[in-house]
C-alpha cells in the first residue's frame, strides 16, 4: 500500500524488474526478470518475487 496517494493504473499494467548488484533495470523480458509488479487497484500492488513481504511504499516512490 502507498503511504499516501494512489498507484497509477495505465495501459501497461505490469512492469518487470531485474536486479543485478546495485543496478535495477525495468522493462526486461519476463523470463529475465526477478520480479513482476502489477497495480491491482489505486491502493494495492501485487509483486511476484521470491520473497514474501507485506509493506508500505514510501511517498517519494509513489510520486515518482
Amino acid at each position: 500500500m502507498p503511504e499516501t496517494g494512489q498507484f497509477l493504473i495505465g495501459d501497461n499494467p505490469a512492469v518487470t524488474i531485474r536486479r543485478e548488484g546495485n543496478t535495477t533495470t525495468y522493462g526486461t523480458a519476463f523470463g529475465d526478470a526477478h520480479a513482476l509488479v502489477l497495480s491491482i487497484g489505486p491502493r494495492h500492488l501485487l509483486v511476484l518475487d521470491p520473497q514474501n513481504v507485506i509493506g508500505t511504499v514510501p511517498r517519494v516512490l509513489v510520486s515518482s
